[in-house]
C-alpha cells in the first residue's frame, strides 16, 4: 500500500511529460519525484488512510478478525463474500475521489499539502458532478474485479487517466 503512490506519481508525472513536453522522460520525472520525497511521502500516508477506511468497512460488514485478515494479508482467513469484499475494495473509492487533485498539484504544481487539500475540496465542490460520476466509474471497475481478475489491468490506466485529465480541464483548460 506505500509502494504503489510513489509509483503512480511516478507514472502521472511521465503522462504530463508526454502530453506537455512531447516525452514521457522516465528518468527525469524519477528525479522529479525523487526531490519532492516529502510530497510523496505524504501522499503515500494519505493513501494509507484510504486502506483504513476500507478496514473500517471491512470491520463494520464482518468484523474485527476480517478486518486483521484483509490489513495482514491472510486470504484464507478471509469470511467474506464476494460481493461484501466487492463492497469493501469498492468502498475505497469514497476517500480516493475525496483527494482527487491532491498528487497533481502537490507533485506537478508544487503546492503544500494544506494548500493542495484546501485546493482540492474547493475542485471537488465545483465539479462534484463530474467526480462523482468517475468515482462510480472505478467504484464499480473495482468492485467487478471479483467476478473478471483481468479487469485490474484496465482499471488502473483508467484511473490514472481520469485523474490526470480532470486535472488538465479542471486546473489548466486544457486536456490533450
Amino acid at each position: 500500500k506505500l509502494v504503489t503512490p510513489p509509483v503512480g506519481a511516478w507514472v502521472f508525472a511521465m503522462l504530463d511529460a508526454k502530453l506537455t513536453r512531447e516525452r514521457f522522460a522516465p528518468q527525469a520525472m524519477a528525479a522529479m519525484c525523487a526531490r519532492k520525497f516529502r510530497a510523496l511521502a505524504v501522499i503515500a500516508m494519505l493513501s494509507a488512510l484510504t486502506f483504513a477506511f476500507q478496514l473500517a468497512i471491512t470491520a463494520a460488514i464482518g468484523g474485527a478478525d476480517q478486518a486483521i485478515a484483509l490489513a495482514l494479508g491472510q486470504i484464507a482467513a478471509i469470511e467474506l463474500s464476494k460481493p461484501q469484499l466487492a463492497a469493501i475494495f469498492a468502498s475505497g473509492v469514497i476517500p480516493s475521489m475525496a483527494l482527487m487533485f491532491v498528487l497533481a498539484r502537490m507533485l506537478l504544481d508544487g503546492l503544500g499539502m494544506r494548500d493542495a487539500l484546501v485546493d482540492n475540496a474547493r475542485a471537488i465542490r465545483v465539479h462534484w458532478k463530474a467526480v462523482t460520476a468517475a468515482g462510480l466509474a472505478c467504484a464499480a471497475a473495482i468492485a467487478s474485479v471479483l467476478w473478471v481478475a483481468p479487469l485490474l489491468l484496465v482499471i488502473l490506466p483508467f484511473s490514472l487517466c481520469i485523474g490526470y485529465a480532470s486535472y488538465r480541464v479542471v486546473y489548466h483548460q486544457q486536456a490533450r
